[in-house]
């Protein structure tokens, strides 16, 4: 069962289209990374999910059922930290965490076992007698998680819930968002893409508000790579050989490395989706380019991400 489905949902602030067409898939009981850059509509997408903004035109179903004709009952599903943690200031960890228990309606007789699983969750023992106001930056984040899934909730959305930490900070939050995922469905946005890679499973791209790309991670990073990058070494290579080579259809640049007496390297840059590795090399071989070595240079998340959404402005 897929856990949430957006299908072909637009939003508009005036003239300007925020999320235009959008349709993806979280599949349950993944960690599904959300990603985009400034401005590309991540938020105002995860706010529609949450049933916080309205959709002009599309659908979003939460566990199989519409969102817009279920939301009363549907956000008692969703567990939602968004850009930064709703906290009281002057309460104290437990209390709080008490406090949004009884909002999402958990019965009286199990806020104490939500609010010790959410405490547990999120390594929140020893603060838990403290005010959130005094907490650190680090804390006051596991404390915005933990009100995320202080009801148990099936869906968690988390919007950077690692934005400002420091280091170990960092590594702190993705381990608990790794074990949440024992329990729960996890839609997670991030600029920090190896971040990103470390803890999900599935990514949603997205650049002005349209899909770039959306699957398993490992799906979509092999298949990019069938047109990434081709490092060549050869004997040589002259001017009308890489003028040659740049009239290829499918590709898009040669970058050219080290070059001595004896050997020359250079990158080739490919701009189809098609696998083209083993017509490439056939190719070089007929403009008589002598070729020593030839390899494949995988993309990281970082690179697929950076790739694409240039291609897609």
């Amino acid at each position: 069962m897929d856990a949430i489905k957006v299908d072909s949902v637009t939003r508009f602030y005036g003239e300007h289209t925020a999320v235009d067409d959008l349709s993806f898939t979280v599949n349950k009981g993944h960690i599904h990374g959300f990603l985009g850059p400034n401005g590309a509509g991540k938020t105002t997408t995860m706010k529609m999910i949450a049933g916080l903004l309205p959709a002009h035109r599309g659908q979003i179903q939460i566990n199989s059922k519409p969102l817009e004709q279920n939301i009363n009952e549907l956000k008692l599903e969703l567990g939602i930290l968004l850009e930064n943690p709703p906290l009281f200031q002057d309460m104290e960890v437990r209390e709080y965490l008490d406090f949004v228990a009884r909002l999402h309606k958990v019965p009286k007789d199990q806020i104490q076992k939500s609010v010790d699983y959410a405490i547990e969750k999120l390594r929140l023992g020893d603060v838990a007698q403290r005010l959130c106001g005094n907490l650190s930056k680090g804390f006051k984040q596991r404390v915005g998680i933990a009100q995320a899934i202080v009801h148990n909730p099936s869906i968690v959305i988390l919007d950077e819930p690692t934005v400002g930490l420091d280091p170990q900070a960092v590594i702190e939050i993705r381990e608990f968002i790794k074990e949440l995922k024992e329990d729960h469905t996890l839609l997670l946005s991030s600029h920090l893409l190896h971040e990103v890679s470390l803890v999900c499973d599935e990514v949603t791209i997205i650049n002005k508000g349209k899909l770039v790309v959306s699957g398993p991670v490992e799906e979509i990073t092999n298949n990019f790579n069938k047109q990434a990058q081709i490092e060549v070494s050869a004997k040589s290579l002259s001017d009308e050989q890489i003028k040659k080579i740049e009239n290829w259809f499918f590709i898009d640049k040669v970058i050219l490395g080290n070059n001595d007496k004896e050997e020359v390297s250079f990158q080739l840059s490919l701009s189809s989706i098609n696998d083209h590795r083993h017509e490439c090399l056939k190719n070089l071989m007929d403009i008589n380019v002598e070729v020593i070595s030839y390899k494949q240079q995988k993309m990281s998340l970082e690179d697929l991400f950076i790739r694409m959404t240039k291609g897609a402005q």
